[in-house]
């Protein structure tokens, strides 16, 4: 059975393929200094693969979708269960 989520920019609910994350760094030179001041961009992204009606798979941030349910079952009937 899968995992249903709903995307919270549209309302549309899809089946969750999976979920990943990725880190980040990159570094930049000053305009003055050169290389003695360098600028440092760095972060991490937690990722989900959602597919489109079509079939298509996109990558969404988690923080923009939520789970709905689990094999037909709420995730709060799911931790109830323990």
């Amino acid at each position: 059975m899968p995992t249903i989520v709903r995307l919270k920019h549209s309302g549309a609910k899809a089946t969750l393929i999976g979920v990943g994350y990725g880190q980040y760094s990159s570094e930049s030179s000053s305009a003055l200094l050169g290389n003695l001041a360098t600028k440092v961009n760095s972060g991490t992204n937690a990722m989900a693969a959602i597919p489109s009606p079509d079939g298509s798979i996109h990558w969404h941030a988690t923080n923009n979708s939520e789970i709905t349910s689990v094999d037909d079952q709420s995730p709060s009937s799911l931790l109830s269960e323990s």
